[in-house]
């Protein structure tokens, strides 16, 4: 029956497994699969679901695909970028740290992974402000966070930070928020 719809031998030992299980379970079944078409090759988010009658037995099943090629496409064009902008990020030797909105670290750098003696997966999550700075900076810098999540940059201010050996360093930092695509802060 399968290959009157068109299928291949391959498309048929994909799907026939997830009708299958559709049928057997008695419950929908989604997935993504490639399949050619006459405007080339297309990806389709596909669901198969199971009808069930009174006696409670399969009696046919539905098949419903759309095609998300485009989709798709912009994703991996995202990713590209995304994977661009984080390579930039762990390439540039100067320290750069993200925090979300509250303050606290979201990434480290390897500069300043290696300035502060913290690594990012310990760092993600800790507050900047009382982990990274003097308690006698710690005032003046918050300020100047809350600033610039009102759009007040800061450019070029100096402070020490606190390494995770208890050790002080002087940096320079230069702020930018970050937006999502609704202009939020993230």
């Amino acid at each position: 029956y399968m290959t009157s719809l068109g299928m291949n031998d391959e498309q048929i030992e994909f799907e026939l497994p997830l009708f299958r299980k559709a049928i057997s379970e008695r419950a929908s079944v989604n997935y993504e699969m490639v399949r050619p078409s006459p405007k080339g090759t297309v990806i389709l988010d596909a669901t198969i679901e199971p009808v069930v009658g009174e006696k409670g037995t399969c009696t046919h099943v539905l098949w419903n695909g759309r095609d998300i090629t485009e989709r798709k496409r912009h994703e991996k064009l995202l990713q590209r970028e995304r994977d661009f902008s984080q390579s930039l990020i762990n390439t540039v030797p100067t320290p750069i740290v993200l925090l979300d909105p509250e303050g606290n670290v979201q990434h480290l750098n390897p500069a300043l992974e290696q300035l502060s003696g913290w690594t990012a997966d310990d760092a993600r999550g800790l507050n900047w402000f009382t982990t990274f700075l003097p308690s006698r900076e710690q005032e003046r810098i918050q300020g100047l966070f809350e600033g610039a999540l009102d759009g007040d940059r800061t450019q070029g201010d100096v402070n020490f930070i606190v390494g995770r050996g208890g050790e002080e360093r002087l940096v320079e930092w230069y702020d930018q928020d970050l937006k999502d695509g609704e202009g939020n802060l993230v």
